[in-house]
């Protein structure tokens, strides 16, 4: 079909054609305008905030200090969760029944060695 030899017969299949091309290009653009959602694994200061149980200026503070490991993208900063729990367990004492476990360990590498 040419566009400059349309009759009055030809509308109804024109209109088909012209809404099928319609829907094609609603698909794509559906497609294409999905807004891309942060990963699972990437928290804002609210998700980590509520992780960490630190109020939001805490986590400020501490990422000021460079305490905490964050992403900073424009004005918006963003965490990973792994390494926020990873940050959490590096602060973890040791228990009394592990630092003798340790000592002990200790005395008899220092006792073969001939040390003690």
């Amino acid at each position: 079909m040419q566009p400059t030899n349309f009759r009055f017969e030809d509308l109804p299949n024109i209109m088909a054609e012209n809404n099928k091309l319609l829907f094609e290009v609603k698909e794509l653009l559906s497609v294409a305008v999905t807004p891309q959602k942060i990963p699972s694994d990437l928290l804002s200061i609210s998700e980590a905030s509520d992780l960490l149980k630190l109020s939001i200026p805490t986590i400020y503070s501490k990422v000021c200090k460079r305490e905490l490991p964050y992403f900073k993208r424009g004005n918006k900063l963003y965490f990973n969760k792994i390494e926020l729990l990873d940050y959490v367990k590096a602060g973890r004492r040791l228990t009394n029944a592990e630092i003798g476990d340790d000592a002990v360990m200790k005395a008899a590498v220092a006792m073969k060695r001939g040390i003690l």
